[in-house]
């Protein structure tokens, strides 16, 4: 048995390296399928599914538009291209075996506020503790073999909510976020921010933030990512996967620097082994996350 068969970690970046190396077949293959005329729609849903399995979103964008054009009554294809294209929908997009809504903001903040809070953190590097997993009394236990990683709390967190909300909420309405995940409103919004630092085999294994009766009033979820520069880590991919008891897809999120995802509460998630060569704490991968609290309003 090799090394990389019995260590997870090692296996683990294997098989990071894999998906980058499949980006580069599948991507020319999926724009050879666009320019085909005609076009076969089970190659284009072959294409398209690799390609936002793979985080080439704006690939896997082009694929189910397309799809989408050619026949509208493909509703998976439909909801899909919605989600990745940014267009408002009526469509709740959460019937069972449908993909997760999601919004993927790129170049979220200004320079000013991404410069902040990497300076922030890079100060404040020794105050995180280790990062817990709260049951469904919100008690929080502390298992590396569900979630290892580092968080702020208390007092510390206080720079960064006035740091950080002005630009969330700017977003909120900007970029019509409920909206796009099918939320008519918030009754009784409120907001929770964290800081999470994943450094060398940091990671967080399945699970969905609202998952108990407790934790039900965190209807959407977003994470923030800002790293120091040059590029200091790698892995740390978001995966949502589809809605339903059926349903085997997903969509991967890369962490790509100043851009914020916002999804469902409601959402089947994990994060991805980080990697960090250098092994400083100050080189990983760097999230302001959180939730919109409150009860979800119906139309």
């Amino acid at each position: 048995m090799t090394k990389s068969e019995t260590d997870p970690l090692i296996r683990a970046r294997e098989l990071d390296q894999q998906v980058s190396v499949l980006g580069k077949l599948v991507i020319p293959m999926a724009k050879a399928a666009l320019a085909d005329e005609p076009k076969c729609l089970k190659r284009l849903a072959q294409l398209g599914e690799q390609c936002r399995q793979i985080g080439e979103i704006s690939v896997a964008a082009e694929i189910y538009g397309a799809i989408a054009e050619m026949n509208d009554a493909d509703s998976f294809a439909v909801s899909l291209n919605n989600i990745l294209n940014g267009s408002f929908s009526d469509d709740p997009m959460v019937a069972p075996d449908r993909p997760a809504p999601f919004v993927h903001v790129p170049n979220f903040s200004s320079g000013e506020l991404h410069a902040a809070l990497v300076s922030q953190t890079q100060k404040d590097i020794k105050l995180f503790g280790q990062a817990g997993v709260l049951d469904k009394g919100q008690k929080a236990s502390y298992d590396n073999s569900l979630r290892h990683g580092s968080v702020l709390g208390g007092n510390e967190m206080l720079a960064y909510k006035e740091l950080f909300l002005p630009t969330l909420k700017t977003s909120l309405v900007s970029q019509n976020i409920l909206h796009r995940l099918g939320i008519a409103a918030i009754e009784g919004l409120r907001y929770e921010v964290q800081v999470t630092n994943y450094t060398d085999g940091g990671f967080f294994c399945k699970h969905i933030d609202a998952s108990s009766k407790v934790l039900q009033s965190r209807i959407v979820s977003y994470v923030y990512y800002f790293r120091r520069e040059p590029s200091s880590f790698s892995g740390g991919d978001l995966i949502l996967y589809d809605h339903g008891e059926n349903a085997t897809g997903y969509t991967r999120v890369r962490p790509l620097d100043n851009s914020i995802v916002f999804f469902l509460g409601t959402t089947l998630h994990e994060v991805l082994p980080v990697f960090v060569d250098s092994g400083n704490p100050k080189d990983g991968r760097f999230t302001v996350n959180g939730w919109l609290h409150g009860k979800q309003a119906t139309t």
